[in-house]
C-alpha cells in the first residue's frame, strides 16, 4: 500500500457520505448530530441549533479533542475542518497548521484554534454567510505524530446538519420577535412600528440578495482536500532527493522533511579518540551547524561523534547529478558514485567506539563514503533546496548548487598514530603523521 493511501481513503469516504447513506453508491459511514457521542478522539459540535436554509449566518462548527476517547497522537501537525454538501461537493473549511498562529481559511469564515497541548486542541470555523443546502456535512480530521516518530490521521464523527426551509410560521416567529426586541428597546417610543417596518424591508432585500449569491459561494474556496493531500504525499519531482540508499552528515536543523530519510534521523557514530580530557586535538568549525553534541568527555576518555541522516531507499527521484563531492555510503553506492573508506585508528585502550540508530555503513573503525567524481565542482547541479543540508568535499573546495549558498566547515579527529584511507573519501585537509584526520564539509541553506 502507498504512503498515505488510508488518509486519501478516509478523506474520500467523509466528502461521499451523509447521515449514513451513500451519495455517489459508496459505503456507509456513521454521522451524528451530537458531538458528545463521539467514539471518535476528536468531537464535533455546531451552533445554533436552529439552522434555516439560506438565512442562518454565522454558524460555528466546533471540533476539539474528544478526552473520552484515547488518542494515538503525541504531536500535533495539522487539524482540519471540511464540509460537504450533496451539490457543492467537499471542501476545506478551516485549517490550524504547527507553527501557524492563525488558522487558514477558506471562503466567508472566521476562524481560530490552537494544536498544543493536544489533550487542549480545538478548531472553531464561523461560518459568516447562510447555506442554501439542506444538508449540510461536517467533518474534523487530526495529522499528528506518534510516540515512535510514525505518521496518524484521527478523525470526528461525521456531523450531520439539516438545515430548516424557513415556513410562513417560521417568519411569523422572527418578525413578531424582533417586533417584540425592538418595542422593548425603544420604551413604547411612537417612532416603533416605522423602525419596525424599515428593519423588516432591510431584512427582506438582504435575504434576496443572499439568495441571488449563493450558487457561487463554494466556487470562491482557494483549494480542494485533494489537492492538499498531494501537496503532501506527492511533492514535485524537482523537490525530491534522488534515489537509493546513503547517508548525509545530521544539521542542527535536522534531516530534510523528506519521505526519503523516514525513520532515518537516529543514527550516529563514536569514535573514542585519542583521550585526555576534552582533547584540544579534536575540533570543529567554530561556528558550525553539525547536529550537537559533537565533542563529550567521560572521565579521561574523549569522544567525537558523527550524526546522520539516512535515506531508507524506498522514496527518491532520479539519479544524483554528476559533480566532485562525497556522502556516506549504506549498502550500494547510488549509480554514478565511487566506494571507499577512512580507517580511524581510535584509542587502543578500553575502547569505548559506538554505534546506534540508523547508520551507514561502517565496520570497526571504519567510515565508507561513495564519491562523485565525474563533474566539474563550479558547474551548479540541482538537488532540493527546501531544508539545510551538509555534503563533504573530494578535492578541496565545496561543489556548486543551484539556488543554495555553501558555507565550507570542517570535523577533525585525533586519533592514534596510523589511521588511513582506501578507494575513495573525502578531502582531508592535513593528516599529521596519520593521527590527526580532518574533513572537509560544505553546509548549504537557500539564497
Amino acid at each position: 500500500m502507498e504512503p498515505g493511501f488510508s488518509l486519501i481513503c478516509l478523506v474520500l469516504l467523509a466528502s461521499t457520505t451523509v447521515n449514513g447513506q451513500a451519495i455517489n453508491g459508496t459505503t456507509k459511514s456513521p454521522v451524528t448530530n451530537d458531538a458528545n457521542s463521539s467514539s471518535k478522539p476528536f468531537a464535533l459540535s455546531y451552533t445554533p441549533t436552529k439552522v434555516y436554509q439560506g438565512i442562518t449566518e454565522n454558524v460555528e462548527v466546533h471540533c476539539k479533542r474528544n478526552t473520552a476517547v484515547e488518542s494515538k497522537i503525541e504531536e500535533l501537525v495539522w487539524m482540519r475542518i471540511l464540509v460537504h454538501t450533496p451539490d457543492d461537493g467537499t471542501r476545506v473549511l478551516a485549517e490550524q497548521r504547527e507553527g501557524s498562529t492563525r488558522p487558514n481559511i477558506f471562503g466567508d469564515v472566521r476562524s481560530h484554534g490552537r494544536l498544543a497541548p493536544v489533550e487542549e486542541s480545538y478548531l472553531k470555523a464561523v461560518r459568516t454567510k447562510p447555506s442554501d443546502s439542506a444538508i449540510i456535512f461536517y467533518m474534523c480530521f487530526a495529522f499528528g505524530i506518534k510516540k515512535d516518530l510514525s505518521f496518524v490521521v484521527e478523525s470526528s464523527s461525521g456531523l450531520l446538519v439539516k438545515a430548516k426551509k424557513l415556513s410562513e410560521s417560521d417568519l411569523l416567529d422572527i418578525i413578531l420577535d424582533t417586533g417584540k426586541s425592538i418595542r422593548l428597546r425603544a420604551n413604547n417610543n411612537s417612532k416603533t412600528i416605522s423602525n419596525t417596518a424599515r428593519i423588516l424591508d432591510a431584512y427582506s432585500q438582504r435575504s434576496e440578495q443572499r439568495f441571488s449569491e449563493a450558487n457561487d459561494r463554494l466556487d470562491k474556496a482557494n483549494l480542494t482536500v485533494e489537492s492538499m493531500m498531494s501537496e503532501f504525499l506527492f511533492p514535485k519531482e524537482e523537490e525530491l532527493w534522488p534515489a537509493g540508499t546513503y547517508a548525509l552528515i545530521k544539521p542542527e536543523s535536522g534531516c530534510p522533511a523528506d519521505l526519503a530519510f523516514y525513520e532515518g534521523e537516529n543514527g550516529f557514530f563514536r569514535l573514542h579518540t585519542e583521550s585526555s580530557t576534552m582533547n584540544p586535538e579534536n575540533g570543529y568549525s567554530k561556528n558550525t551547524h553539525l547536529s550537537r553534541p559533537i565533542q563529550t568527555s567521560y572521565s579521561i576518555n574523549t569522544f567525537m561523534t558523527f550524526r546522520f541522516c539516512a535515506a531508507n531507499g524506498l522514496y527518491g527521484s532520479g539519479a544524483w547529478p554528476k559533480g566532485r563531492y562525497c556522502i556516506h555510503k549504506k549498502g550500494n553506492c547510488p549509480v554514478g558514485f565511487n566506494s571507499g573508506y577512512i580507517h580511524f585508528l581510535t584509542e587502543r585502550s578500553g575502547n569505548l567506539d559506538a554505534v546506534g540508530g540508523n547508520t551507514p555503513e561502517q565496520s570497526t573503525r571504519r567510515m565508507y563514503f561513495c564519491c562523485m567524481t565525474t563533474g566539474d565542482p563550479t558547474t551548479p547541479i540541482e538537488l532540493p533546496t527546501a531544508h539545510p543540508f551538509y555534503l563533504y568535499q573530494y578535492d578541496g573546495r565545496c561543489q556548486n548548487v543551484k539556488g543554495m549558498r555553501a558555507t565550507e566547515e570542517y570535523i577533525q579527529v585525533h586519533t592514534e598514530p596510523g589511521s588511513s584511507t582506501s578507494g575513495y573519501v573525502p578531502y582531508l585537509a592535513y593528516k599529521t603523521p596519520g593521527n590527526i584526520v580532518r574533513l572537509e564539509l560544505c553546509y548549504y541553506t537557500k539564497y
